[in-house]
Parts: C-alpha cells; structure tokens; sequence
C-alpha cells in the first residue's frame, strides 16, 4: 500500500505542476481568479516534456489500480435494511481491528458504516484495487469509540428511522437486542465507524455521546484492499441483522 499511496502522490502533484504551467502560460492578470473546466489528458499529452515526466507515475498507478486481489462469484450490493455489501465491510471493519489488535478483547465491538457511503457494488469477476477505490472512494479513517449503553440504543433508534445501515457486531431485531442488552458483560462498547460519521454526517448524532475516541489514522479504503486481498473468493451473506 505503501508503494501505491506514493505513486498517486507523485502522479497528483505532477498533474497539478501541469495545471499550473498550461493555465499561466500566455495568460495576462485580469485582477481576479478565473476558473475553467480542463481537458487533463488532451493538454497534457499536447506537451511532450511534461507527458514524459508523468508517465512513468501514470503507468505505475495504473498498474496498481488494475492488480486483482479477490474474485467474486456474483456481484455484491447494498441493500436496505440489510445488504450483503455493508455486511462485508462492516465484517471486515472488526476482523482488521481484531487481527492488529486494536481493539480490546475486554469489550465488545460494534461497527456500523453509512449506506449511501458505499458508492459502488462489487461486481462479479475479478475484484481488483480500482473496485475497491469505486466502491470507497473517500478518505476516510477509522475511529473506535468507547460508549455506554444508551449511546447504542440511540444508534439502534436512528437504524430503525434511517430504514437500516449497515452494521456488524449486533442483531436489531426486537427480541435479539433485548437479548444482547441483557447479556452484556461491561457497560462498555467499543463503537467502530469512520472520522465522517463519528463528526456527525449522516446526522448520526448519538456520537457525541462518547465516553473517548480514538483515530486509528488508518483508511477504510486500505482495510478493505487488505482484507479482501486475503481472500481468493469473495462471498455477500445475508444474516437477518437487521428486521424492521
């Protein structure tokens, strides 16, 4: 990931350095900013000395964006109240936070995501890096929060009005979170989800609840790219989590 990150950085600067040349050259001050659309690839590539010093960032960025990491069987979607997408990346929220231990095994753990986050399905065939950055293309990072009961029962209220997010680590249905309500072992739940949502987006208040947060600085983007490469196939499922 390290070597990707560094090569889409290098590539974006140098396409802004392009940007900065082709827009001042022959241009005279008007006294005010002015602003238009550009053809990138059409204005580049009409300049033969920056096309050089791009395309070799290019070419690496592209090969990584196109490198296969799973296969699916068949497409995955979102889904209301639940999908087989926000399953898969609310699962594999927890097992990333599980495997580098940063998460407690004190307390349990609950992970929920946004819906209409989720920008992209999974689509059959070959899933590559390029179907992970359609599918998040945010740069948001992952924050675990340690919250009590009651910070939970409004996220539960919220999942009910909302019409269903996607979530791993509890069961809504009436009976099953009477259940897990009464089977707790701590007052304490560690709530994972992402920076946006943790600010408020999506009107999820209930975080300002928070006992403490923690940013783990890490991309939900660069969890999902790591845990699906771990898997040849990639497989939805559907759990009954959610049942309105």
């Amino acid at each position: 990931m390290v070597k990707f990150q560094n090569a889409f950085l290098k590539f974006s600067w140098l396409v802004l350095l392009t940007l900065v040349i082709i827009t001042s050259c022959g241009t005279k001050p008007t006294g005010f900013v002015h602003t238009e659309t550009i053809s990138v690839n059409e204005q580049v590539r009409e300049n033969q000395e920056l096309d050089f010093m791009i395309s070799p960032y290019r070419e690496e960025l592209e090969a990584e964006m196109s490198k296969v990491i799973s296969y699916a069987p068949k497409s995955i979607e979102r889904k209301k109240p639940e999908g087989e997408l926000g399953n898969l990346v609310t699962d594999l929220t927890l097992d990333y936070l599980k495997k580098h231990k940063l998460v407690s095994e004190k307390f349990p753990q609950v992970c929920i995501m946004n819906h209409f986050g989720l920008r992209s399905p999974i689509y059959q065939g070959n899933v590559t890096v390029e179907s992970i950055f359609k599918l998040m293309p945010f740069d948001n990072s992952i924050v675990v929060l340690k919250v009590g009961l009651s910070t939970i029962e409004k996220m539960v209220n919220y999942i009910r009005t909302s019409g269903g997010e996607p979530i791993s680590g509890i069961t809504i249905t009436a009976r099953d979170f009477e259940l897990w309500q009464n089977n707790l072992p701590v007052d304490t739940i560690q709530l994972v989800s992402t920076n946006y949502l943790v600010g408020g987006g999506d009107q999820m208040t209930f975080f300002e609840d928070n006992y403490e947060k923690e940013d783990l600085g890490v991309l939900l983007r660069d969890i999902l790219i790591e845990m699906i490469g771990e898997k040849d196939t990639l497989v939805g499922k559907i759990e009954g989590r959610i049942m309105l």
